[in-house]
């Protein structure tokens, strides 16, 4: 039968426990100093903290006090009824057009008189204009184009 070593460091090579206690002395010297990075992150995820908590002291706020937020929310309420309300009176509109223009039974419309627009107050009218018309002169013609060379 073959003799059990005794001592511990017989199983593992004695130049991997030495590497290991290296490592570990390292790391013991190692001072964990926050980089410039770091901070930033800390004061972003400070900032945003903040906002949180106001939000969440905004709704406690509001639900201490519900009447303002139920007042609005009656009078947003109110509001789209009353778009409702319009948007059924102009369909049902829409929809007897539709009935009258299938039957050929619309009536005609008798579209207004187009009068010419008045021109300027106290200026003459415009020679060879009709009384009341507004109007440009007519220019005059272009001088010929030289010849292209």
């Amino acid at each position: 039968m073959a003799e059990e070593p005794t001592d511990n460091y017989d199983i593992l090579p004695h130049a991997e426990v030495e590497g290991l206690k290296e490592e570990l002395r390292k790391l013991k010297e190692f001072e964990l100093q926050p980089s410039k990075k770091m901070q930033v992150t800390m004061l972003e995820l400070n900032h945003k903290l903040d906002k949180l908590l106001s939000i969440f002291e905004e709704a406690m706020h509001s639900m201490k006090h519900p009447t303002s937020a139920l007042k609005e929310f009656r009078d947003m309420q109110q509001s789209i009824e009353k778009v409702q309300e319009q948007n059924s009176d102009i369909a049902g509109g829409i929809v007897a057009i539709a009935d009258l223009l299938k039957k050929g039974k619309l009536p005609e419309v008798k579209k207004p008189e187009a009068k010419p627009a008045p021109g300027p107050p106290g200026l003459p009218p415009l020679p060879g204009a009709a009384p009341g018309a507004p109007g440009l002169p007519p220019l005059p013609p272009l001088p010929p184009l030289p010849p292209r060379k």
